[in-house]
C-alpha cells in the first residue's frame, strides 16, 4: 500500500471510530449490532472458524487391483482379436490385404 495512502488511513481512523462509536448509540439495532461486531472484531480478533476435511484416497491395494483389473481386461481383449484372427483364417486382419 502506498505511503500516502496509509497517511490519509490514519488521519481517518478518528473519524472512524466516532463513527463506530455514534452506531452504537443509534436507533437502528442492525447497525448498532454491524458496529458492535466491528468494534470487538478489531479490539479482539475475529472468531476463528473451524473446518474439517475429509479425502477419500485409494489404497495402494485398491490401486494394485485396479491396475490387476485392467491388465486383465487387456489381456481378455487380445485374446479375444487373436482368436478372431485364428478363426478367420485368410480374412485379412484390421482391413488390410493379405
Amino acid at each position: 500500500m502506498p505511503d500516502e495512502v496509509k497517511e490519509m488511513l490514519t488521519q481517518l481512523t478518528p473519524k472512524a471510530v466516532m463513527a463506530l462509536a455514534e452506531a452504537l448509540e443509534g436507533d437502528d439495532p442492525k447497525l448498532r449490532l454491524a458496529a458492535a461486531t466491528e468494534v470487538l472484531n478489531r479490539n479482539l480478533g475475529k472468531p476463528h472458524q473451524s473446518t474439517s476435511v475429509e479425502v477419500a484416497a485409494p489404497t495402494f491395494q485398491d490401486l494394485h487391483l485396479q491396475a490387476l483389473q485392467e491388465l486383465a481386461e487387456e489381456r481378455r481383449q487380445l485374446r479375444a482379436i487373436e482368436h478372431d484372427a485364428s478363426v478367420g483364417g485368410d480374412r485379412p486382419l484390421l482391413g488390410g490385404s493379405k
